[in-house]
């Protein structure tokens, strides 16, 4: 019998510790949006490989369920008593939606900018520099938010611009960690409060390895390439996306 949708997610995803009781509002999000890509083959920001993505447009794209997650990173902060936050600091990409909902969340009781780091349009990774006109002053306190981490070195950057800038980061705060047992993700775990909605089980490995790993000589599809691509919240999205890109060369 074929899992559905829902069932092979729920062997790939745990959710961590909720704060709103909101486990079933997660698996709706993730069900109704398929944000996961199943049986793809896929090239990450960090270059690895991976037959599964995580799209996050997907769910950005309903501002709905962008409060409901940033409601629980909200909860998380809260009941971690993390101290006073200046600024939401994410990359001008997918993380800036939660950087921006969650500086409104906590302007309630929180006077909270949204500040963005400027993407390098090459690898999509955040640069140690901000968006023009966006800064961090001396002395603040500063959560660093983003949608994803595989490796940890978006992070890394991003906590790299706040001492740069002679500010504080309070904690790090993302949807999901896709890089558990990642050496560089430890490190920030042990220096730093850390929160992800979910863990993901999604294997992926060095490019070179690839010969190996990717036994299917299923397309490769680079995240770079996807990015551009319409949205497609179906079972069978990899298919779709492949379709999209030979019309293109036509």
């Amino acid at each position: 019998m074929n899992k559905s949708y829902l069932e092979r997610v729920q062997e790939i995803v745990t959710i961590n510790k909720p704060h709103l009781k909101a486990s079933d509002e997660i698996w709706n999000i993730l069900d109704t949006t398929k944000a996961i890509i199943f049986d793809g083959h896929f090239e990450l920001l960090s270059k690895r490989h991976s037959d599964k993505f995580f799209r996050f447009a997907a769910i950005t794209q309903y501002p709905y369920f962008v409060s409901k997650i940033s409601q629980e990173m909200v909860a998380w902060i809260r009941n971690n008593n993390t101290e006073k936050i200046d600024v939401t600091l994410s990359p001008a990409s997918q993380g800036m939606f939660f950087a921006y909902d969650l500086a409104r969340e906590l302007n309630g009781t929180m006077k909270t900018r949204a500040v963005y780091a400027a993407i390098d349009k090459d690898t999509g990774y955040p640069k140690e520099g901000f968006v023009e006109g966006f800064e961090i002053r001396r002395g603040e306190r500063v959560l660093v938010v983003n949608d994803m981490t595989t490796t940890g070195h978006g992070l890394q950057t991003l906590i790299n611009l706040v001492e740069k800038s002679y500010a504080k980061v309070v904690g790090v705060c993302l949807f999901g960690d896709r890089g558990v047992g990642e050496d560089n993700i430890k490190e920030i775990k042990r220096a730093y409060s850390f929160h992800s909605i979910v863990d993901l089980n999604m294997p992926s490995w060095p490019a070179e390895d690839c010969r190996i790993r990717c036994l299917s000589n299923k397309r490769l599809i680079k995240a770079v390439e996807l990015h551009h691509l319409p949205i497609y919240s179906e079972e069978n999205a990899y298919e779709l996306y492949v379709e999209k890109l030979e019309e293109a060369k036509v």
